[in-house]
């Protein structure tokens, strides 16, 4: 599926309460021609991200790269996986 804007969000041991509070604020925008990317920077936050992203009507993706980063590296991570692979 294409979309118009794609959302790199770099997440690191997140505490669930600020997660919910960010994913919610996806959902709620207007426009809806836009997916997001999670990059599990921390390498063991995806289940908590899939349980709480599926309780939403959001279109996501989640990636683990094969190792932890810091937040700009994620974001770097984040940002190739998009030019690659969502066109």
């Amino acid at each position: 599926m294409s979309y118009d804007i794609a959302i790199v969000t770099a997440i690191y041991n997140p505490k669930e309460k600020y997660l919910v509070e960010q994913i919610k604020s996806y959902e709620e925008q207007y426009y809806k021609g836009f997916c997001v990317l999670f990059v599990v920077a921390d390498r063991k936050s995806h289940s908590l991200i899939e349980k709480i992203a599926e309780q939403y009507s959001l279109s996501y993706s989640i990636v683990t790269p094969d190792f932890n980063l810091g937040p700009r590296e994620a974001f770097g991570f984040g940002i190739q996986e998009i030019l690659e692979n969502y066109k």
